[in-house]
């Protein structure tokens, strides 16, 4: 199949006007598509050939696809890991202890603290 689009934009026009004057002609299916592959390269393939010279088109999608599952899940499991949050100290307690019984906190419920 040939890429080309319905609204004539681009490529589309001149490849449909070249299809339309070779089928006239008498060229086959083939003989078309293999003529705009000479002429214009597998880009006006709506399907790409798997070929040595396509593998890394071909290998890009699923390797972006592959190492933004590996960052992902890396950086999970680094915020999930036990103990990865500093304890606090004698004086951050005192300080929040404070905090928790000033009159606005205890009359709106604010949750403050944080284990």
């Amino acid at each position: 199949m040939i890429r080309c689009s319905s609204n004539g934009r681009g490529i589309s026009r001149p490849i449909r006007i070249i299809v339309r004057e070779r089928l006239v002609a008498g060229d086959s299916n083939a003989e078309d598509i293999q003529f705009l592959v000479d002429r214009y390269g597998e880009y006006v393939l709506l399907n790409p050939v798997l070929a040595p010279h396509t593998l890394l088109f071909w290998a890009v999608g699923p390797l972006i696809l592959l190492v933004g599952g590996v960052v992902v899940l890396a950086r999970t499991r680094r915020r999930s890991a036990p103990g990865a949050a500093p304890s606090s100290t004698a004086e951050e307690r005192v300080a929040l202890a404070a905090l928790e019984s000033t009159p606005l906190v205890l009359e709106l419920g604010l949750p403050l603290r944080s284990k």
